[in-house]
């Protein structure tokens, strides 16, 4: 095969674009970018890198090196579950985990779960988690005690994930009960309102009756302290301190019975 004949007929421009186009390959194939709120690992034919690259642009050699994205920003996943209550009563409940990678946890979490750190991590841990919460409650308190069987999930994953992945917070947005088993539940719960209802309001009138009669024994005892408190002494001074200085016309009774003499006397006058 003649290939002085062949290159002979390839132009310099047509060199040129070749040579410019490969430098563009080249030049694309080396730089990577990493995105705000990630950090980058550097992957070389299989073997990852110690550095944790920062967000921005990083040169690496073409072709042979990768920069893998791994996101350290505020993740929030939603999680369908069915659970057993004590009674061993399936419960489905409908979730979410809100969650971040620490960017220390970036290298292990890439090495270990190859990115995909949320299947093998924040799922199964949080659907375990809730699990052995639910499992010991029964089955008619689930709805009343929604707000510990969060707390208490959150508690456990946290143990669980340890400072691998941070976890901000768990939700629980519903949960469904079997229908003949919900409508025993509500029914129980309706009852229970009206026996609270009852209460009140025999308590109330048991409060007001107490009210009555401490009022009573309050005033019972009032009198019997001014009853025991009047004496003869006290009732004349008191008539002293109210009289104007004039004899009465009549005072006492029978044969200790005052006639007021100045009366009869003015009257002859």
């Amino acid at each position: 095969m003649n290939y002085h004949f062949l290159f002979k007929n390839i132009s310099n421009s047509t060199i040129l674009k070749f040579v410019f186009t490969f430098s563009s390959v080249v030049l694309f194939a080396s730089c990577t970018q990493v995105n705000p709120g990630n950090r980058g690992v550097k992957v070389t034919m299989g073997s990852v890198s110690n550095d944790i690259l920062p967000e921005g642009l990083h040169f690496h050699a073409p072709f042979v090196t990768s920069i893998e994205n791994i996101s350290i920003k505020n993740e929030s996943k939603d999680i369908e579950m069915e659970c057993y209550s004590f009674e061993n009563q399936p419960i489905k409940f409908s979730t979410t985990v809100r969650y971040r990678v620490p960017p220390q946890s970036v290298l292990k979490i890439f090495k270990e779960y190859a990115g995909d750190f949320y299947k093998g991590i924040i799922e199964p841990k949080t659907k375990e988690s809730m699990m052995s919460v639910v499992s010991l409650i029964k089955t008619e308190d689930v709805i009343k005690k929604r707000d510990k069987i969060k707390s208490d999930t959150l508690k456990i994953l946290k143990e669980k994930i340890g400072d691998l992945v941070i976890i901000d917070d768990f939700i629980i947005s519903n949960d469904t009960l079997p229908v003949e088993l919900e409508k025993a539940v509500s029914e129980k719960m309706v009852q229970e309102q009206k026996a609270l209802k009852a209460k009140y309001i025999k308590d109330e009138e048991i409060t007001k009756n107490e009210i009555v009669l401490l009022n009573a024994k309050a005033q019972a005892e009032a009198n019997r302290l001014i009853t025991s408190s009047i004496t003869s002494n006290l009732i004349q001074y008191e008539f002293v301190k109210k009289s104007d200085g004039k004899l009465p016309l009549v005072m006492g009774s029978g044969a200790s019975t005052i006639i007021d003499l100045n009366l009869s006397r003015n009257r002859k006058e």
